[in-house]
């Protein structure tokens, strides 16, 4: 076995010496079904509040029925690359990067997976620099997914990633240099949460005004664990005999297929008047301004857009200790942090909130300050374009790296 290190040299042109404030960025996606989801949220958040020197357009691979009825806050364009294994989609890539180059564009910025894929080919091609967003855990990563995107990685000259567990993990997993990963967390605008709570909200659930509400925003889906707060409220009403739980979905373009599945549960439970599922459809701060504690149950995140809101709203929060929530949480402090599946723990961290009033105000002060702190709109769009200007005026960095030869036919095929 022998260790040898490969530089891969960076073959671009350095743009003119000082700082570049503006210039025209590609953002390439998958698909956008609606700034509901995580992802597509932030990247519409990011659309919105650009700064006016930075011209972006968006480009989606696929087509999705949300483009029929709506549009986003800058030029998009559906480019049609449904297969990445077919010789049609490689073609298309090859006239998309023309279309890049004769369109001027200064840079691309990928989000998502097979953009991740098709955006690096697009910026190789094109000659121009390339940023990736990672902003998961990477639970959609297979191996043969993974071998791939270490091979395509290597034309990037930074990787955006929303927490520092992403960050660890986009290292140790798809092989990037730690020095080109860069955290920018998730924000949210000030002005999303200067709104009074639903009207009428707990009258047509059937909620009294004075009754504790616990509540989970999250689309239905497995990882999200919607089924651990059900069980957990088993153990809670005996101590809180008029609590009430929220489950609330804020995609309207959504239909969640585990959402009968939940319906079934609580109604088996018998618990059907006292547990809730609400579809916010694009209203859920007003929604989330009912709560007394934000919970979520997920088995992986990246950084929770919900939590995140809860921080808005000045909610304490009890969520699973994975992913980006630490970044969000500290636990006794604005919350509290358990290991996805302990029902127990999940129950004693709500019961502790609900039993103590000063607590739960002190703790939703000190959520409500820890966004102000870190997690506004004005910080994540400042940060995202500050590594557009590095991009751009500097080369990228060397790419080193090391990989284990094994025979000398290998070594002979590396060199």
């Amino acid at each position: 076995m022998a260790w040898v290190h490969t530089m891969e040299a960076a073959a671009r042109a350095v743009h003119a010496a000082g700082a570049r404030t503006s210039g025209k960025v590609l953002l390439l996606v998958d698909a956008y079904n609606g700034p509901g989801g995580g992802t597509e949220g932030q990247i519409y958040t990011l659309l919105q509040h650009l700064p006016a020197a930075w011209h972006a357009e968006v480009w989606v691979l696929r087509k999705s029925p949300w483009f029929d009825e709506s549009t986003l806050p800058v030029p998009a364009r559906v480019v049609h690359v449904d297969s990445l294994g077919s010789l049609r989609s490689y073609a298309r890539v090859r006239r998309l990067a023309r279309d890049v180059r004769e369109q001027g564009f200064d840079l691309v910025h990928t989000f998502m997976n097979d953009a991740s894929v098709v955006g690096a080919l697009l910026a190789r091609r094109a000659g121009v620099p390339l940023i990736i967003s990672r902003r998961d855990l990477g639970f959609w990563q297979t191996p043969r997914w993974l071998q791939l995107l270490r091979r395509t990685n290597r034309f990037a000259g930074a990787v955006l990633v929303n927490a520092e567990a992403v960050k660890r993990h986009t290292a140790v997993a798809e092989h990037v240099p730690p020095g080109m990963i860069h955290v920018v967390h998730n924000g949210q605008h000030p002005a999303r949460f200067e709104v009074g709570a639903e009207a009428g909200l707990r009258a047509e659930l059937g909620v009294p005004e004075d009754a504790p509400l616990v509540g989970m925003l999250a689309n239905v889906k497995a990882l999200k664990r919607q089924d651990d707060l059900v069980e957990a409220f088993l153990l809670l009403r005996e101590a809180h005999p008029q609590l009430h739980v929220l489950f609330i979905g804020d995609d309207p373009g959504d239909d969640p297929p585990d959402q009968p599945r939940l319906a079934e549960r609580i109604r088996a439970r018998g618990l059907a008047d006292r547990v809730h599922v609400y579809r916010a459809n694009g209203n859920a701060i007003a929604v989330l301004k009912h709560l007394d504690v934000g919970v979520l149950c997920s088995e992986t995140e990246g950084l929770s857009n919900s939590i995140l809101e809860y921080l808005g709203c000045g909610l304490p929060v009890v969520a699973t200790d994975v992913g980006g929530n630490p970044d969000l949480v500290a636990a006794g402090e604005n919350g509290y942090l358990y290991s996805p599946g302990d029902v127990r723990a999940l129950a004693a961290h709500v019961g502790a909130l609900l039993g103590d009033s000063a607590r739960r105000r002190s703790m939703g002060a000190a959520s409500r300050a820890r966004y102000e702190a870190g997690f506004t709109v004005e910080r994540m769009v400042a940060q995202t374009t500050a590594h557009y200007e590095r991009l751009l005026q500097a080369p990228p960095p060397v790419d080193l790296r090391f990989e284990v030869v094994r025979k000398l036919d290998e070594l002979e095929e590396l060199a």
